[in-house]
């Protein structure tokens, strides 16, 4: 199993190369098809994904998919 990744150097870079992915591939979407529309419709599609992940991951609260806690993760065998 990987580690966990604890650079703050790190993590800055990943949320960098995250942004600038959903840039790039959000202005690829509008050059190729824009209209107010597909840009409000992105917009909001952004917002909401946002909010899911808000959700899930810090509210901690998915009752059809519960996430793993270390009690569930018992079975994990031990890195040397």
């Amino acid at each position: 199993m990987a580690r966990d990744l604890t650079s703050p150097a790190s993590l800055y870079a990943k949320a960098i190369l995250f942004l600038l992915l959903g840039t790039l591939a959000s202005a690829l979407l509008l050059l190729d098809h824009f209209s107010l529309r597909n840009l409000a419709l992105l917009l909001l599609a952004i917002w909401a994904f946002c909010r899911a992940y808000y959700f899930v991951f810090y509210v901690n609260y998915c009752p059809w998919f519960p996430l793993p806690t270390r009690e569930t993760l018992a079975w994990e065998i031990p890195m040397p």
